[in-house]
């Protein structure tokens, strides 16, 4: 770490080191004597240094708080403010015995700050030691284990544990592309199988009704790119075997409409063909040849090539062609 400190880590010591504290502290220790004295004079009727208290009080709520920048740490102020509050003398003279060790206890804001660095790894970390962490850890591939085996497998040939379980992940988390799997579930032999099955279409049904619902009814401002996104997600849910056709033609006809505004110039096929991937990349270029919107369609493909196939071509330009 540099040997300068930050400039938060000044502000805080400063704020820290104020004299504030000392002369409430001192303020208030002077006014809590007085009180003692008075509490013990036989003379002296007990609402007197009840009031001289009140006033010893205010006294240091006015030196404390009064005038304070907006920024500035009350901590230690509203501490002392209460422990005089509730014990009288005996919180001024505590008050005023701590003072010195205000702002020193603990490791201190540079080494606190340090620590969070540290955790943050904002120091840099080498790469091979990263690299050795993450194989400690277990968070890298194991080459040398088994592919995962696809949900068709598990459905045709896995035991009735292997389908049962393969069915219970697909309806946690369902994709478009578990549709064949589900299926052949209902097809099976298996007759707890075809339950099962049967169960999980179900509840993936009314999941995608609501996903569609969304998509098509939501009122959120979006961007083009994520229109594009949702017009990708219409024409996948639009293509599965699962959903009903008068909910696919109403996905078929919101991506159209989601790709008209998002591709409305050409201006915008050149941005949106920048940040697309290879799903969203085909659904443009499909949806602009459709159109007939060639000279876009020969943009977006050129952006395509550029962004995700590295496709490109250095061309030589004669001197009388530059001039």
């Amino acid at each position: 770490m540099s040997k300068e400190k930050p400039k938060s880590l000044l502000k805080l010591e400063a704020k820290t080191s104020s004299g504030r504290e000392a002369v409430a502290a001192a303020l208030a220790a002077a006014i809590e004597l007085v009180v003692v004295l008075l509490t013990f004079s036989a003379d002296v009727p007990l609402s007197v240094p009840v009031q001289l208290h009140a006033v010893a009080v205010v006294t240091v709520a006015l030196v404390l708080f009064r005038g304070r920048a907006p920024d500035d740490d009350l901590t230690v102020a509203a501490l002392m403010f209460l422990v005089i509050l509730a014990a009288g003398p005996a919180g001024a003279i505590a008050s005023l015995a701590v003072l010195p060790f205000a702002g020193h206890a603990g490791a201190g804001p540079a080494v606190l700050s340090a620590w969070y660095a540290r955790l943050s790894q904002a120091s840099g970390a080498n790469p091979t030691t990263e690299l050795t962490d993450r194989v400690k850890a277990g968070r890298v591939i194991d080459t040398n284990a088994a592919s995962p085996a696809k949900f068709e497998d598990v459905i045709n040939t896995g035991t009735l544990a292997e389908r049962q379980a393969a069915l219970g992940l697909m309806a946690r988390r369902f994709h478009t592309d578990y549709a064949p799997a589900l299926e052949a579930a209902l097809r099976s032999p298996e007759p707890v199988v075809r339950v099962q099955a049967a169960a999980v279409v179900s509840r993936v049904r009314a999941d995608l009704k609501g996903r569609i619902k969304t998509l098509l009814t939501t009122t959120e401002p979006r961007s083009a790119s994520q229109r594009i996104h949702n017009a990708a997600e219409l024409v996948r849910l639009a293509g599965c075997s699962l959903v009903d056709r008068p909910e696919a033609e109403k996905c078929r006809k919101g991506a159209t409409a989601a790709l008209q505004i998002a591709l409305a110039t050409s201006r915008d096929v050149f941005s949106v063909a920048a940040e697309a991937d290879r799903q969203t990349a085909s659904l443009i270029e499909r949806h602009l040849v459709s159109a007939g919107r060639y000279r876009d369609f020969r943009i977006s493909r050129r952006v395509h090539g550029l962004v995700l196939e590295s496709a490109y071509r250095v061309r030589l330009i004669s001197r009388s062609a530059a001039a």
